[in-house]
């Protein structure tokens, strides 16, 4: 009686990376699954920043006209804001803005601030917890966009807030929708958490997304914050080529019956976009 020789062999199983070994004498065994690599989640970049892609020293000068109704009269100021990219790190960026007010004639400093942001144009705060979310798709301009969601969460002694980030390294101007919900704490006394604020952004069109796109990069948000009994809406106009990416926007405050009680209207008056290539023109 001659003696059967062992004999190993493999079964791939559809794609699913699944393997049998089959012996000849019946004996089989299940091999472990092939792990699929984990994703590399995009992330944005200083080339994605309509600020950080520019160089330290660019700057854009803006006017903002402010209509209050007060009594059934108009009051209106004019400011003059002058914000300056002051660095840029693989972290994020640093703005310097200083504002001027016309009094007597005579332009006068009224405020000035400094911030540093990351590249999802969020304020670098200590203690904030930042997520990253599994990813998913958005329809903008009647297209469905895949998009990643980063989520940052800030905790106060007393508040809560969260700001959901839908973004997309692919489709200028990269920041999709942004979401903010302030909240109170749960406490003994009240154990449910209380909407203070909450705001919603979302970009309503992109000439990345059409036919004909335009070399300036236009694109356009909306923004609707709700704070108690006001609520604001806020209409922006973007272009890729200008520092910091604002042209125009106009922001109306309504009270609780509709009514708008402030205006504010923001357009981009003169800006100095410093590049590699400019600087070697210098």
């Amino acid at each position: 009686m001659s003696r059967s020789r062992n004999k190993s062999f493999f079964l791939r199983l559809g794609g699913s990376g699944i393997f049998l070994l089959g012996i000849v004498c019946g004996y089989c065994a299940l091999l472990p699954a092939q792990t699929e690599p984990e994703r590399t989640v995009p992330t944005l970049t200083a080339n994605e920043h309509p600020w950080a892609m520019y160089l330290p020293k660019s700057w854009v000068r803006t006017q903002t006209v402010t209509t209050t109704e007060h009594n059934g009269r108009k009051i209106r100021n004019i400011t003059e804001t002058v914000t300056t990219l002051e660095s840029v790190d693989q972290n994020g960026l640093t703005l310097r803005s200083v504002t001027t007010s016309v009094v007597g004639g005579r332009s006068v400093e009224t405020l000035s601030a400094r911030e540093t942001l990351d590249f999802y144009s969020e304020p670098v705060i200590e203690g904030v917890l930042i997520e990253q979310r599994p990813s998913t798709t958005l329809t903008i301009d009647k297209q469905l966009i895949p998009c990643e969601i980063r989520s940052y969460v800030l905790r106060t002694a007393e508040t809560k807030q969260r700001t959901t980030v839908w973004y997309s390294t692919q489709i200028h101007p990269h920041i999709l929708r942004v979401e903010r919900i302030r909240t109170t704490l749960p406490t003994e006394r009240d154990p449910t958490e209380k909407v203070l604020s909450s705001s919603t952004t979302e970009l309503l069109g992109t000439d990345a997304l059409r036919f004909r796109r335009s070399r300036e990069g236009h694109y356009s948000y909306q923004t609707i914050t709700k704070t108690g009994d006001i609520t604001t809406d806020a209409t922006m106009t973007g272009s890729r080529r200008i520092t910091g990416g604002l042209d125009t926007e106009t922001v109306r405050e309504l009270d609780r019956n509709g009514k708008v009680i402030r205006t504010i209207e923001t357009r981009m008056i003169n800006y100095y976009a410093l590049t590699w290539a400019s600087q070697r023109r210098n």
